[in-house]
């Protein structure tokens, strides 16, 4: 199974609430994501970003957030969907 298979079969919802500090370098919004890597979408650009560095969170602009989570073990990233997260400045 290729990196991109475990990525999607490893998806999963948030079960509790999630607290997240905006002023974090590994939280940004999609377009700050898109601008980091041109050639890349927002999603991409932060699963490279959780690969390398170990964590990133892409800030919706409905107010939700996506987690990406690099897990050393299985050697992939786990996506993890935050629909309504607390904010912190």
């Amino acid at each position: 199974m290729n990196n991109l298979a475990k990525i999607a079969a490893i998806q999963r919802p948030a079960m509790e609430a999630s607290m997240f500090v905006r002023s974090a370098p590994f939280v940004k919004t999609t377009a700050e994501w898109a601008a980091l890597a041109p050639r890349r979408s927002a999603d991409r650009a932060a699963r490279a970003f959780a690969t390398r560095n170990m964590v990133a969170v892409l800030m919706r602009g409905d107010d939700s957030a996506v987690s990406y989570l690099y897990d050393v073990e299985r050697n992939c990233v786990v996506r993890t969907l935050h629909p309504k997260p607390e904010w912190v400045a």
